[in-house]
């Protein structure tokens, strides 16, 4: 009996299952998909449009230490100049709702605004 082939769209945060139906082969080989907060979509997705433009395959799309990290297989130079541009900018950009933001230094890294900073801290109260 074969395995169940599972859905890679249950692997995305549901704000970006799109992303399948609008860039079929860049998100066709897509193996790890954390949750992409929302303030990076916008980061995210010109990325993912060029990659698709371009016939090269996304692997993975995911935050790590605070920033973006999109990992394409054998990307062109143009496409890993986008993603270390965008990598540099998600560290200035608000994970939550794309507005200016600053990483944190101590305990679990994120790039939050001084509301969402303030926000989780009172959550966590």
């Amino acid at each position: 009996m074969g395995r169940n082939k599972i859905d890679k769209r249950n692997l995305l945060s549901e704000n970006i299952r799109h992303w399948f139906d609008k860039y079929p082969v860049a998100m066709a080989d897509v193996y790890c998909m954390a949750i992409l907060p929302p303030g990076w979509e916008s980061l995210a997705e010109p990325i993912v449009a060029a990659a698709e433009a371009a016939g090269v395959g996304v692997d993975q799309i995911k935050e790590k230490f605070g920033g973006l990290r999109i990992y394409l297989d054998n990307g062109t130079d143009e496409l890993y100049k986008l993603c270390d541009d965008a990598e540099r900018e998600s560290l200035k950009t608000c994970q939550e709702c794309g507005q200016r933001g600053t990483t944190t230094t101590s305990g679990w890294r994120l790039t939050l605004c001084d509301t969402h900073h303030t926000k989780r801290n009172n959550d966590r109260s």
